[in-house]
């Protein structure tokens, strides 16, 4: 269990997007993923995927690894957009029949595979409204933060 503890501690900074392949609607991401605890660190995968009306508009993926203590490492991953779905949402409100953009069925779903003692798979999953990731985000910029901290908090059930 010290793992949560070092995952709760986590966090991730500059976040760079590159890599954009149009072709499938995709970018690399590369971010600094640093372990301030005393403990190794280690997760498999993290995801962030963002749903509308149960269906699926994009998904942030980032693999990990296990990161020393009191340091960084760089961690890549790839961001994903659902072009059909997003065009549909889109033509929809122009053309639809009245229907318009409802914030209450946004949601983005974080998870975690962090293995316990480095061989159970274990996953962690929270579903946020988009207030509450809103809020989170929000949280993050009052402290003046430019990172992305404490992963475990951020899936806390």
């Amino acid at each position: 269990m010290l793992n949560l503890y070092a995952l709760n501690s986590l966090y991730f900074s500059e976040i760079e997007l590159g890599g954009i392949n149009f072709a499938d609607t995709s970018a690399d991401i590369k971010m600094k993923a640093s372990n301030p605890t005393f403990i190794p660190a280690s997760f498999d995968k993290m995801q962030l995927d963002i749903d509308y009306n149960s269906t699926n508009f994009g998904t942030v993926t980032v693999y990990g690894g296990t990161i020393a203590p009191f340091s960084d490492k760089q961690v890549d991953g790839n961001l994903r957009i659902n072009v059909r779905a997003l065009a549909g949402l889109v033509l929809e409100s122009l053309f639809g029949s009245g229907s318009s953009f409802d914030e209450s069925q946004l949601h983005i779903v974080a998870s975690v595979d962090a293995p316990i003692f480095g061989v159970i798979p274990y996953t962690i999953t929270k579903k946020y409204s988009k207030i509450e990731f809103q809020t989170l985000l929000a949280d993050l910029a009052k402290r003046g933060e430019k990172e992305i901290s404490g992963l475990g908090n951020m899936i806390k059930k």
